[in-house]
């Protein structure tokens, strides 16, 4: 290896310095035959050889120098001299800004140390904020003019780490910069450190990039695919974690040593990183490339990609695997992780109703497992809602209790009375209480609509009639769009004016009983909907009346703006065409959707409405327009009798 001037003279500084302050020490010996204990306390002020080297030079001699030494005995990075200083202190106090990187990496190598902004801080003060090394700087101002120059400055400079261990191969890589790393190897050749911070080395900077580099990396040095860094985690870990187009494969192709099936230091395997995160690319690769992966369990908790997928709500990846045309994921679908849940369990505790949807909707998902407690999906489903006595019909448990009830799902077989809580009572109190308190904005918005609707009455649209026997009448008075919009506009008033009365004088006042509360609080937000389905139609049809004659257009866009409010947010009617959906998945049109007689009678639904779908259906929809039915029949009535 070419030797700069600068090189050489550090070098006979570094044996005048040994020689000098250590006349016992043999040069000729060879290094595992030296005596360790003549590397401590060998000056003045008790300083051990390590800090002789630190505070001499930060060339690549010293450098290498200082691992031989360390390598010996990895004590003395910690070693105090009589001043209270490590070797690394020595460095940063003469100014030796490369020695004090390599030995900072040294720290944390021996003891797998992560980084530390607190001891960084620390060094920069040492240091005056000086932190990486000039090659870092070329790297990032991508100037590869400067490599030669600086290769002969200091031919091992690429295998110093900046202060967060970031050597400059990793650099110009975690940057995205091809042609630096391409200059950078070139250059530099075998004296290129493939290290990175915290344990990682350059494919797990490379992994998270590109297919490219991490192809071009994987060429360099197979042997990469097989490190981990301090939390276990390999290359392959990382590209799961982002799921960068070809770069999986890139990492499979060639891999000897099975990095599919190692665990980092959480029980994940790469399958599972990936379904956490929900990126498809990597769970392609692994599917086809090993179907195992399809059924491997994490070390902790049990789980499969599955397990993963919907407890962390990636529905892309509940999607793949419970439409995939194969029969890769079959036994996916039913296993257990160690608390013996199914994946639809878990779907049922996350309450995420695409989820668990996409589940119950293959038909080969099972739905009777019982877990570790013994409850049933169906059983998770119907505790919950006990858990909640006040919880709302358009809660998603209710539609999956509804859903798993038609699908044929069981309760497990145990005695009803000991399934509800002895505690349901105090239950009641409580939600009671909280739901009477989450209606004031309610409160807010029903006064609000009563005092619109009001003040609408008496500023009709239209001008009035002058000048004959009905003068001061409504000009408009004779269409029927004008008695629609006045019917609308008196069910608006009285309606809202009715929950205001509900909230104000029971929902909202604690010296009611919390239940009691809870009831009007329900019949308030009842009588709301009612009030705000009329004020919809009411706008409507005042906009229209006065427009007939002007602009279709207008009245075309507020017809249109108004039957999207009119289906927005109609959470049952979605609840019930959802079903629909499900259904068809799971049975397409082979079975009769009738619930089981100990399914209805263990949930409570006893009449023939809530047994049979096509009845809830029907009745759903009734509830959803029958206040637009009963305002524009009022009002055809009313058209009819000024007719007569």
């Amino acid at each position: 290896m070419w030797q700069g001037p600068q090189r050489q003279t550090d070098e006979a500084n570094l044996s005048a310095s040994s020689q000098v302050t250590n006349p016992s020490y043999d040069d000729d010996a060879p290094i595992h035959q030296i005596n360790i204990e003549f590397l401590r306390q060998i000056t003045e002020d008790g300083g051990t050889l390590l800090h002789v080297v630190a505070a001499n030079g930060s060339n690549e001699n010293y450098r290498e120098c200082a691992m031989m030494i360390h390598e010996m005995d990895r004590t003395l990075l910690l070693e105090l001299n009589n001043n209270g200083e490590t070797a690394l202190d020595c460095a940063a106090k003469a100014g030796r800004i490369k020695m004090v990187l390599h030995l900072l990496h040294l720290e944390r190598s021996s003891q797998r140390l992560p980084s530390d902004v607190a001891r960084e801080k620390e060094i920069m003060k040492k240091t005056s904020g000086e932190w990486e090394t000039k090659l870092h700087r070329a790297v990032r101002q991508r100037d590869a003019g400067e490599f030669d120059r600086l290769r002969e400055e200091d031919g091992g400079l690429a295998s110093v780490p900046d202060i967060h261990g970031v050597f400059p191969l990793y650099l110009a890589i975690s940057l995205g910069y091809s042609d630096m790393v391409e200059e950078l190897i070139s250059t530099f050749r075998d004296n290129l450190s493939y290290d990175g911070p915290n344990g990682q080395n350059v494919l797990h900077a490379a992994a998270l990039r590109n297919a490219d580099l991490t192809r071009r990396i994987g060429e360099l040095n197979g042997n990469l695919r097989n490190n981990a860094d301090y939390s276990g985690g390999t290359p392959l870990h990382f590209a799961a974690s982002v799921g960068v187009t070809g770069t999986t494969i890139s990492l499979l192709d060639g891999d000897r040593s099975n990095s599919e099936r190692r665990p980092d230091k959480k029980g994940m395997y790469p399958i599972h990183i990936a379904a956490s995160v929900g990126v498809m690319d990597p769970i392609y690769s692994l599917v086809n490339r090993y179907q195992s992966c399809a059924t491997l369990r994490d070390d902790v908790n049990g789980m499969t990609l599955l397990h993963i997928a919907v407890e962390n709500g990636k529905h892309d990846v509940v999607k793949f695997i419970c439409r995939k045309p194969t029969l890769i994921f079959k036994d996916t679908l039913n296993m257990k992780d160690n608390d013996g849940n199914t994946a639809l369990h878990l779907a049922v505790k996350k309450r995420d109703k695409s989820i668990f949807g996409h589940l119950l909707g293959n038909r080969d998902v099972e739905l009777n497992h019982v877990n570790i407690d013994g409850y049933t999906p169906l059983d998770l489903a119907s505790k919950m809602k006990v858990e909640h006595p006040f919880a709302s019909p358009q809660n998603p448990t209710e539609w999956m209790i509804r859903a798993l009830a038609h699908s044929g799902a069981q309760f497990s077989p145990r005695r009803h009375d000991e399934f509800i809580d002895t505690s349901n009572s105090g239950k009641k109190q409580e939600h009671g209480m909280k739901l009477a308190e989450s209606t004031e904005s309610v409160l807010v918005a029903s006064a609000l609509i009563a005092t619109l609707t009001f003040a609408a009455a008496f500023s009709l649209p239209g001008s009035y009639k002058t000048g004959n026997s009905k003068e001061g009448t409504p000009a408009l008075g004779s269409r029927y769009g004008f008695k629609v919009f006045l019917i609308a506009d008196i069910f608006a008033f009285y309606f809202s004016v009715a929950a205001t009365f509900s909230l104000a004088e029971y929902g909202n006042r604690r010296n009611v009983d919390p239940l009691v509360r809870c009831v009007y609080a329900q019949r308030a937000v009842w009588l709301f909907h009612v009030a705000l389905k009329s004020i919809i139609i009411a706008f409507a049809l005042g906009v229209s009346v006065v427009m007939w004659e002007i602009s279709l257009s207008a009245i075309g866009i507020v017809s249109i703006a108004t039957s999207v409010l009119v289906l927005y947010g109609n959470v049952p009617l979605a609840q019930d065409f959802r079903l629909l959906w499900v259904m068809y998945h799971r049975f397409g049109f082979s079975r009769s959707w009738d619930l089981h007689p100990s399914t209805s009678s263990h949930l409570g639904w006893t009449s023939w409405r809530l047994n049979n779908f096509v009845a809830t259906l029907g009745w759903n929809l009734v509830k959803l327009f029958w206040a637009y039915g009963l305002i524009f029949v009022v009002a055809y009535i009313a058209q009819l009798k000024q007719k007569s």
